[in-house]
């Protein structure tokens, strides 16, 4: 697949998952340069389908410890109003919680205090290099202007738990990395009730989305979403991962 938005290849180390992101073991980091570029997918497929040129609320219903959603931030955070992320389990959410303080000043700077004190305790390498890449994510948090961010527990097939959360917001894009049972696992009523969970979360979905928002769900070669509700705006394939656009009809 030839990437169209994200055509050069870039130094990524800066935004590495357990240098200043935070990670833990079995924790997914979705690769940056395909992140770009389904941004720049869902861009694109906004002005195709002449939806406002604004400022964008974006929404992960399974957002594990939000390192796509971060990333996503730092890097394109000058088109995006809201960060709105939920997960049902409380560590993933701890660790999002962490991962989405690094939006802000006081989260680089905690995040750099703990570095420095890691390297004087332990005298680790590593510690001095993520340490290094510091001025890189505060150049980028520093353009940028500060985000809303609206982080929730919440069982992603469980409508009203949806709803509850994000509490009337508009959500322009759902943009997530749907569990494939490799290094995450659906979780809540989704990893235990129907036998096909990415269908029921697009059903659960249709509580808090509007004929505007444009889904763009990261998934395995072998999963598919398709639903009723939904009318397809595209899809791409790279390496094990399958990316499908998808828009509510009504």
């Amino acid at each position: 697949m030839p990437y169209r938005h994200a055509s050069a290849a870039e130094d990524y180390a800066a935004y590495a998952a357990g240098h200043i992101l935070y990670a833990r073991p079995g924790q997914t980091a979705f690769p940056i340069r395909l992140t770009d570029e389904i941004w720049g997918r869902c861009l694109a497929l906004r002005r195709q389908l002449d939806l406002p040129d604004k400022l964008l609320t974006v929404f992960d219903p399974c957002c594990g410890g939000a390192y796509q959603l971060t990333t996503l931030a730092l890097r394109h955070g000058e088109q995006i109003s809201q960060i709105c992320a939920a997960d049902v389990d409380a560590a993933a959410l701890a660790l999002a919680r962490q991962n989405l303080g690094l939006l802000t000043p006081a989260g680089l700077d905690a995040r750099a205090q703990q570095l420095r004190a890691l390297y004087e305790a332990h005298g680790k390498v590593n510690h001095v290099k993520a340490l290094a890449h510091l001025p890189i994510l505060q150049a980028r948090q520093a353009a940028i202007e500060p985000l809303s961010v609206n982080l929730f527990a919440a069982d992603g097939g469980q409508p009203d738990q949806l709803l509850s959360g994000l509490a009337g917001t508009a959500v322009d894009l759902v943009l997530s990395d749907v569990p494939y049972g490799q290094k995450a696992a659906w979780g809540g009523s989704l990893g235990t009730e129907p036998a096909d969970p990415l269908h029921a979360l697009l059903t659960a979905l249709q509580s808090v989305i509007n004929p505007q928002t444009i889904l763009a769900l990261a998934m395995s070669k072998d999963q598919r979403a398709a639903h009723p509700a939904y009318r397809q705006l595209g899809r791409f394939q790279i390496g094990k991962r399958r990316i499908q656009f998808l828009q509510p009809l009504s």
